[in-house]
């Protein structure tokens, strides 16, 4: 089975985030491997170009996956994940109640 060991695990609110840190290291050192140890990978250069789009891709892919993860924190969870957990734990959401807002628009007509 295959390990991911790009979350990072925010104790104070018990949430998996993504560790863009550990990323960008790793894609550095894919780069590295693959091209050269000489390869430079500071600011400006082409690889550093390529290094920031992989990272970012590579981070989106982890984030979305956090999300799906963090459905299972019930003050965190939204829209069908909150409904299957309520289903699981056999809750049920409140009512929605409708929202009214009284306000007075001016302006000139057309």
């Amino acid at each position: 089975m295959a390990t991911n060991n790009y979350f990072v695990q925010d104790n104070s609110n018990n949430l998996y985030l993504a560790d863009t840190e550990q990323i960008k290291t790793d894609t550095e050192n894919n780069y590295k491997t693959n091209f050269g140890a000489d390869l430079v990978v500071g600011n400006g250069g082409l690889a550093s170009v390529l290094i920031a789009m992989e990272t970012k891709l590579k981070t989106d892919t982890i984030n979305a996956m956090a999300y799906c993860l963090n459905q299972i924190n019930p003050s965190f969870a939204s829209g069908l994940g909150l409904d299957s957990l309520c289903a699981f734990t056999e809750t049920k959401r409140r009512l929605a109640t409708a929202t009214r807002v009284l306000a007075t628009l001016t302006g000139v007509a057309g």
